[in-house]
């Protein structure tokens, strides 16, 4: 699962073995994200569709929630 707020990305995995390996084959260099424990990482929100965009690339498809857009209210 992958939440996005205003300033924060937090993703969930099912496993801490998807995550280690997450962590290994994504290219992570340069986003600030930090694991904040056995199965869960933070990012800045920003960075929330290139780490969405590379998990596609590797054929995982997280649940995403995002806040709703004004204009989607």
């Amino acid at each position: 699962m992958l939440v996005v707020q205003q300033h924060v990305a937090l993703l969930l995995f099912e496993s801490e073995a998807i995550l280690e390996e997450t962590l290994r084959e994504l290219p992570l260099d340069g986003l600030a994200c930090q694991r904040l424990g056995p199965r869960a990482m933070v990012a800045p929100a920003e960075s929330a569709e290139a780490i969405e965009r590379a998990l596609h690339a590797r054929g995982v498809y997280p649940k995403v929630v995002r806040p709703r857009r004004e204009e989607e209210a």
